[in-house]
């Protein structure tokens, strides 16, 4: 006997219809109790903590989806391939699938024939939640909706560095067309002029906090390029499976993209543009 679940996708977005088939395929006649079907979406977090020679690892759990069906009735199933169609909905604030450090947003079908006296015939599938920023009408219409510029400057010492982007919200995937300036009135040293895409995850389990600074992209921008008092467009491609932004019940991820000059015998100079992030999976 050997259980199979299809899917009509592997990922969907939030409020999406998900269906799917439970496939059974019997070689001999079988006394089966019952055909089931259990559907999970969770948030976890887990946070270890070290006291000398001993840890302790704290856990939380944060129940998204959690669906139960079942099929056939109790008796012998005879020799044959069977189909059972099944169908749910992902809720409307489902959190995107999400592997970090400390926290775990996953999604999986599981499957299983409870057969009398003998061990149950299981199967199990994952699929993936993509993010949608809420009131855009998909992912891919997210940055087209935000029409205002979000412009950012951070003085520390006498250059400055300043940073303006057309949106604050992108897909995985997309390529960031950032305007930067600088100024450096009293000819400062500078090396370079950085940029960097990163996120920080927070999780928290029982009274533990953990934050990890994740996903690290660095890129280097022309200094030639860059002329000082005016704007130069500089293009970041975000990578295709970077973590989504996400704020869950136990742990989020917040995205970041930071611009710095480089300088010599004195610290860098440098701004942080919080951004949203929402993955693509196709």
């Amino acid at each position: 006997m050997q259980l199979e679940i299809q899917l009509d996708n592997n990922n969907y977005l939030p409020g999406n219809k998900v269906s799917g088939n439970l496939i059974l395929d019997v070689d001999k006649a079988t006394n089966v109790r019952s055909l089931n079907l259990h559907v999970e979406g969770k948030e976890k977090t887990s946070i270890t903590v070290s006291t000398g020679k001993s840890s302790v690892t704290y856990h939380e759990e944060n129940t998204i989806i959690d669906i139960k069906q079942s099929f056939m009735s109790e008796g012998i199933v005879q020799p044959g391939r069977y189909s059972e169609d099944f169908s749910f909905l992902i809720p409307e604030q489902a959190l995107p699938t999400y592997e970090g450090r400390n926290a775990m947003i996953s999604y999986e079908v599981k499957a299983w024939i409870d057969i009398p006296k003998h061990i149950d015939i299981k199967s199990r599938k994952k699929f993936m939640v993509r993010s949608l920023h809420k009131g855009s009408g998909g992912p891919t219409e997210a940055a087209s909706q935000v029409q205002t510029d979000i412009s950012y400057t951070k003085r520390k010492l006498e250059p400055t560095i300043s940073v303006k982007l057309p949106f604050d919200h992108y897909n995985a995937g997309e390529t960031i067309r950032a305007s930067v300036m600088h100024t450096n009135p009293t000819r400062r040293k500078i090396r370079k002029i950085g940029a960097e895409l990163f996120s920080e995850e927070f999780a928290r389990a029982k009274r533990n906090k953990r934050t990890q600074k994740l996903s690290v992209r660095k890129f280097s921008l022309p200094l030639e390029n860059v002329y000082e008092g005016l704007f130069s467009v500089f293009q970041i491609k975000i990578p295709e499976n970077y973590n989504p932004s996400f704020e869950g019940l136990f742990s989020h991820n917040d995205v970041y993209l930071k611009f710095y000059l480089d300088m010599r015998w004195v610290r860098d100079i440098f701004v942080e543009v919080p951004i949203t992030v929402n993955r693509m999976e196709k």
